[in-house]
């Protein structure tokens, strides 16, 4: 993504349609992006051995799980939020990371 360059259709052909449109204080179009990775993985008491089972996304809401033995979850979250100028060029982007 490229500022001054890039337009709202390339950046829906490259990241799909975003979470959240609103418009920032100047009232230029802001475009909200949430994308978030939840993995579990699993080790076997009895043999000591670790597998990773299943992650799920904030677009399905959903999990899965197989067993009940010892769990270690990792969850990690990122913001992208895009303005656009009147003209529907990209104006500033900015992000965040999350991980817990």
């Amino acid at each position: 993504m490229e500022k001054g360059v890039t337009t709202k259709s390339k950046v829906i052909s490259h990241i799909g349609a975003p979470n959240i449109i609103t418009k920032n204080e100047s009232g230029n179009c802001l475009w909200i992006y949430e994308i978030s990775k939840t993995t579990i993985t699993q080790q076997n008491n009895s043999q000591g051995s670790h597998a990773t089972l299943h992650s799920s996304d904030s677009s399905s809401g959903m999990s899965k799980s197989s067993d009940k033995s010892q769990e270690e979850r990792t969850s990690k979250k990122m913001t992208l939020m895009i303005c656009f100028t009147q003209e529907d060029i990209v104006e500033s982007y900015d992000y965040v990371y999350t991980s817990f």
